[in-house]
């Protein structure tokens, strides 16, 4: 997910931007930004700041216009300069990106059900983003065959767990192929 806008500003020790470089070389120094975890000093990130991370302060500001991070977690925002060291957020949540469905893996994982419409299979589904991130969800699945179709039913599938797996249930009353079309 994308951040719209980060500003740094580089106050003196009055609150005051330091605005003219002429005065004080600090006005245009480069700031470099960071992510940690925790805290500004707690450990890295799991994952870097994507986008321009260091640019130079022009009348004491630098605007970061195309910062993104790509794992969903909470993170702070630390601004470096050769001057200084300073969180330059709050705890910043980061939300997961649209769960538009990257990809879709299916394993079967039993298949030795009678076609009786008695017996189930299970199928197992790994949903992802497109930045690897496990979705939240519980699939519903559609189901397409060749020929003749072997009539067969979908019970259901479990939400996803934290690594994006769900297992679907599914029961036929004849033996035959089907294809899967992953659905929402």
């Amino acid at each position: 997910p994308s951040h719209d806008r980060s500003r740094i500003r580089i106050l003196d020790q009055y609150n005051n931007i330091v605005s003219n470089s002429a005065i004080d070389p600090r006005a245009s120094a480069v700031v470099q930004l960071s992510s940690h975890l925790n805290s500004c000093n707690g450990s890295p990130s799991s994952q870097s700041l994507q986008g321009t991370t260091s640019l130079n302060a022009v009348s004491g500001e630098a605007n970061f216009t195309t910062l993104s991070y790509n794992k969903a977690e909470t993170i702070f925002i630390k601004a470096t300069t050769s001057d200084f060291t300073a969180c330059a957020s709050a705890p910043t949540i980061v939300s997961p990106s649209t769960p538009d469905i990257l990809y879709s893996k299916f394993n079967l994982t039993s298949n030795d059900a009678t076609a009786d419409d008695l017996g189930t299979n299970s199928i197992r589904v790994l949903v992802r983003d497109a930045h690897d991130n496990p979705i939240s969800l519980t699939p519903t699945l559609s189901l397409i065959s060749g020929g003749v179709a072997p009539q067969t039913t979908i019970i259901g599938c479990t939400p996803t767990n934290a690594s994006g797996e769900s297992s679907c249930t599914i029961k036929a009353q004849r033996s035959g192929c089907i294809g899967i079309v992953t659905g929402k």
